[in-house]
C-alpha cells in the first residue's frame, strides 16, 4: 500500500496511519524511511505544501503521520528508528500555522519532565545523539527544548490503541533525581556542542539562568577561558551583550522569584567584565538596539529613564565622534539596529558646523536604509528642539528645490510644512514633496483637507483614505463628498487595495451609509467592489447593496444569474470564466450570503405587505424565465428567515408565511430551514439539552402554522425539529472528549 506512494496516497490515508504503523510497525516504519530516502524529493514536500491557514490554526495532512510515528515511539525499540524519522521531517518542514509538526512531536517524546516513551534514559539520550549526528540544527533545537524553561507546555503524545507498549504500571510523571539526571546530560551535551560554536553559544547564555548549577558554572568558566577572551572583539560583542543584558534584567527585578541572587549575578558579570570591548564602536552598539525597555535600568517613570537614556546615548555618540570625523558615526550607524536613535543623539550634541556637514549631504539617502533613517532622527530632534524659526532657516540656505523636498519630508505631516511647500517649491515642484510624503494623519486639531486634496492630485489615494478616516469622529469635519472621491479614486488606482487599512477603509463607508448627503449611486459602486471587506467580521455591511436586493427584484436576479449557472443551459462543459467573471461571481455570492433586509422591510422599521408581494412575484417571475428558479427560492428562504413577526401575534408575519406555503415553494422552504440550522453556528456540548429546546421552539412554531393554515410551512419546520431531536437523542449518549 505504501510502497513508493505519492504524496497523495499518504496525505488520503492520514487518519488511517496510526492503526497502520500498529498493525505493521516494522514495514510501517520501512516504507516513512523509503519516501524520505531523498530529501530533496520526498513526497512529504508536497503534503506540507497542502496545509492551510487559519486565525486559530491551519490542519495539515501530516497529524495521522506523526500521531502514527509518536504511538511507535513508546516501545523502546523502535525508539531511535523514529527520531531520525521525524529529524527528516523537521529538517524539510517549512513551517505553518498548525502545532501539529514533526519538531514538536520530537520535542514531545524526550521532555524530562514529561517523557512519552517507557524507554531507559540511556536509550532516550543515545537517540537523542543519534538525532544531533544526523541533523545537527534539529538535534540543536531539540536539546535547547529539553532544559529547564518555565514556560514549558505540552499536550502529551499519541498512545496505541492495540499494542501493550505501555506497561500496566507505567505512570505520569518522573522523580526529581530522574528528572535533574536527564537535565544535566542533555545540558552537558548542549555546553559541548556551544563551545564549538559561538552561535550556540550565545543561545545557552540566554539560557544560562534555566541551567542546572554544575552546567552553569561550566559554561562561565569556558567563556571565562583564553580560547573565548582571544576572539576578535567582534565576535565576542554578542556574547557581552547577552550577559550584560542578563545582568541588567535581573538586578532590575531583584525582586521577583525568578531573579538569580546577587552573589551569582556577581559571578557573571565578572565574566562580563572580561569580554566587555573596549573599542567605543563596540562598547556603545548595545545602546542602540530597538527596544529601548530593555535598556531602562529600573521600574517605573519612564520618562526619566528614556531621558537617561537618551543622555546616554549623546555621550556614546560624542566618544564615537571624538574618535575621528562625522565618518565613523555614519559607520557606526550602519552597524546598529536603531540607527534613527543615533541620529536623534546627533542631532542633540552637533553643532552648526557638523550640521553643514551632515545637511543636506545625507538628504538623498535611500529610503529605509540604515543613513536614511539616521537623517530622519537628525532632522526630528533638530526641529523639535528649535521649531520653525530653525525650519526657515535651513531653507533659506539657497539648496537646490530637491534638497528642499527631502528636508521638508521628514518634517512633521501637517499644515505648518505644507504652507511652506508651496511658497518654497513652488507649484511645478510641488509633487517632490506630495508623492513622497510620509503620511501621518494623527493628532488633535488639524484639518487634513489641503492634504486630502494634494494627495489625490499626485496619485496617493489610499494615503488619501487615512487622513479621510480620521475625520469619521470629528462631527462636522467630516466630508461625504471628499471621501466618496477618495474611496472612487481607490478603486481606479492600479495598486488597488495593496496599502489600505481595512478598518479604516470600513469606517469611511460606514459614515457614508449613515449620511443622508452621500451620492448613493457612488456607494452602490464603492460597496460592490469592498464587499469581501463588509462582512460580520468588521463593523461594516453592504447597507446600500442589501437595500437594493430587497427593494429591485430585477437586480436579485441579475446577481443570482451572476453566481448560479442557468437550467436553460444546455449541459456541456463551459468554458472557463475570465477574472472578471470570477470576480463577479465571487462578489455576488458574497452579496447573497450576508443579505439580511427582507423584501417589504421599510426604512423605519415598517413592513409594506404589498411591496412585498409584489417583488416577490416579480423576482420568481424573472428568474423563472432565466432558469434560475430553484436557487432564487433557496436565496429568498434564507433571507426570509429575517421576517418581522405578524402584528396579530403568529411568529412570523402571515404575508411572509402565506409564500413560504405555497405549493411549488418547496425549496424556499428548504432555503428557510437550512439558515434556521447554520444560524445556530458555532456550539458547544450541552449533552443535547440545546437541541431539545430547538426542537420544542420549531415545534411550537409548526403548530401555530397548523392554527393558521400554512401546513407545507409547518411540515418543514416540524421536520426541523424532527432533526433536533435526533441530533439531541446522538449528544446525549456522545463521550464530549471523545473526539
Amino acid at each position: 500500500m505504501l510502497s513508493d506512494a505519492t504524496w497523495d496516497r499518504w496525505a488520503s490515508l492520514d487518519t488511517h496511519l496510526p492503526l497502520l504503523a500498529e498493525a505493521a510497525p516494522d514495514e510501517f516504519l520501512d516504507a516513512v524511511e523509503s519516501a524520505l530516502k531523498n530529501l530533496e524529493e520526498t513526497p512529504f514536500h508536497e503534503i506540507f505544501a497542502q496545509e492551510g491557514g487559519g486565525i486559530v490554526g491551519g490542519g495539515n495532512c501530516m497529524c495521522g503521520l506523526l500521531w502514527a510515528l509518536e504511538t511507535l515511539a513508546w516501545e523502546p525499540t523502535h525508539l531511535s528508528r523514529v527520531s531520525v524519522i521525524l529529524s527528516d521531517l523537521a529538517s524539510i518542514d517549512p513551517g505553518g500555522s498548525s502545532s501539529n509538526r514533526p519538531g514538536n512531536s520530537l520535542n514531545d517524546i524526550f521532555l524530562p519532565w514529561h517523557i512519552q516513551t517507557v524507554a531507559p534514559f540511556e536509550k532516550r539520550k543515545a537517540a537523542v545523539v543519534t538525532v544531533l549526528r544526523e541533523h545537527p540544527m534539529v538535534g540543536w533545537t531539540l536539546l535547547l527544548s529539553l532544559l529547564p524553561n518555565n514556560h514549558g507546555f505540552t499536550s502529551g503524545c499519541q498512545r496505541p490503541t492495540w499494542r501493550n507498549y505501555i506497561p500496566s504500571d507505567w505512570k505520569k510523571g518522573v522523580l526529581n533525581t530522574e528528572y535533574w539526571e536527564q537535565v544535566t546530560d542533555y545540558t552537558e551535551l548542549a555546553v559541548g556542542l556551544a563551545k564549538e560554536d559561538t552561535a550556540k553559544l550565545g543561545e545557552l547564555i540566554d539560557r544560562l539562568s534555566d541551567l542546572p548549577q554544575t552546567a552553569h558554572e561550566s559554561l562561565l568558566s569556558y567563556l571565562g577561558s583564553s580560547v573565548v577572551l582571544e576572539l576578535p572583539e567582534e565576535d565576542r560583542l554578542p556574547l557581552w551583550e547577552k550577559l550584560d543584558a542578563m545582568i541588567r534584567r535581573h538586578r532590575k527585578y531583584a525582586d521577583t522569584d525568578w531573579a538569580l541572587p546577587e552573589e551569582v549575578l556577581g559571578k557573571i558579570e565578572t565574566t562580563a567584565n572580561a569580554l566587555a570591548p573596549s573599542t567605543p564602536k563596540f562598547m556603545y552598539h548595545h545602546l542602540f538596539s530597538d527596544r529601548d525597555f530593555d535598556l531602562y535600568d529600573e521600574k517605573g517613570d519612564y520618562d526619566a529613564q528614556q531621558r537617561k537614556l537618551d543622555a546616554t546615548r549623546q555621550a556614546a555618540t560624542k566618544e564615537i565622534l571624538n574618535t575621528g570625523s562625522i565618518t565613523k558615526v555614519l559607520e557606526f550607524a550602519n552597524e546598529v539596529k536603531a540607527p534613527y536613535e543615533v541620529g536623534r543623539a546627533l542631532g542633540a550634541i552637533a553643532s552648526s558646523e557638523l550640521e553643514d556637514e551632515i545637511l543636506p549631504a545625507l538628504l538623498d539617502e535611500l529610503a529605509d536604509s540604515p543613513l536614511e533613517r539616521l537623517i530622519a532622527g537628525f532632522v526630528w530632534v533638530r526641529y523639535w528642539e528649535r521649531r520653525w524659526e530653525w525650519v526657515d532657516d535651513v531653507l533659506a540656505r539657497g539648496w537646490e528645490v530637491d534638497k528642499k523636498a527631502a528636508f521638508l519630508i521628514r518634517l512633521p505631516f501637517e499644515d505648518e510644512v505644507w504652507s511652506r511647500v508651496t511658497d518654497h517649491l513652488g507649484g511645478d515642484n510641488e509633487g517632490l514633496y506630495w508623492e513622497h510624503a510620509r503620511v501621518n494623519p494623527y493628532g488633535p486639531g488639524r484639518d487634513l483637507t489641503v492634504a486630502v486634496e494634494k494627495l489625490l492630485q499626485f496619485g496617493r489615494p489610499s494615503h488619501a483614505l487615512a487622513c479621510v478616516a480620521r475625520t469619521t469622529d470629528s462631527g462636522n469635519d467630516f466630508n461625504e463628498t471628499l471621501a466618496t472621491r477618495v474611496l472612487l479614486a481607490v478603486l481606479d488606482a492600479p495598486t488597488g487595495f495593496e496599502r489600505l487599512s481595512n478598518y479604516d477603509t470600513v469606517n469611511v463607508i460606514t459614515r457614508l451609509q449613515q449620511s443622508e448627503n452621500s451620492d448613493k449611486e457612488a456607494l452602490f459602486k464603492i460597496e460592490w467592489n469592498f464587499l469581501p471587506w463588509l462582512d460580520r467580521f468588521s463593523t461594516g455591511s453592504p447597507v446600500t447593496l442589501e437595500r437594493q436586493l430587497a427593494g429591485d427584484p430585477a437586480f436579485f436576479a441579475k446577481v443570482v444569474g451572476v453566481v448560479y449557472r442557468s437550467k436553460n443551459e444546455n449541459e456541456r462543459p463551459q468554458e472557463e470564466p475570465d477574472e472578471q467573471k470570477q470576480h463577479l461571481a465571487t462578489n455576488g455570492y458574497k452579496l447573497l450570503s450576508v443579505w439580511r433586509r427582507v423584501p417589504g422591510k421599510l426604512d423605519d422599521g415598517s413592513f409594506d405587505v404589498a411591496g412585498f408581494e409584489n417583488w416577490i412575484a416579480e423576482a420568481l417571475g424573472i428568474t423563472r424565465s432565466s432558469g434560475h428558479w430553484e436557487v432564487a427560492q433557496i436565496q429568498i428562504g434564507h433571507v426570509l428567515t429575517r421576517a418581522p413577526q405578524d402584528p396579530g401575534g403568529l411568529w412570523i408575519h402571515e404575508a411572509i408565511a402565506k409564500v413560504l406555503n405555497q405549493r411549488d415553494a418547496k425549496e424556499m422552504r428548504s432555503g428557510f430551514t437550512i439558515q434556521l440550522s447554520n444560524d445556530r453556528g458555532v456550539h458547544g456540548f450541552s449533552a443535547g439539552e440545546e437541541e431539545r429546546g430547538f426542537a420544542r421552539q420549531y415545534r411550537e412554531h409548526a403548530d401555530a402554522l397548523d392554527a393558521g393554515g400554512y401546513s407545507r410551512f409547518a411540515t418543514a419546520m416540524r421536520e426541523l425539529a424532527e432533526r433536533y431531536e435526533r441530533d439531541a437523542e446522538r449528544e446525549s449518549k456522545r463521550d464530549p472528549y471523545r473526539d
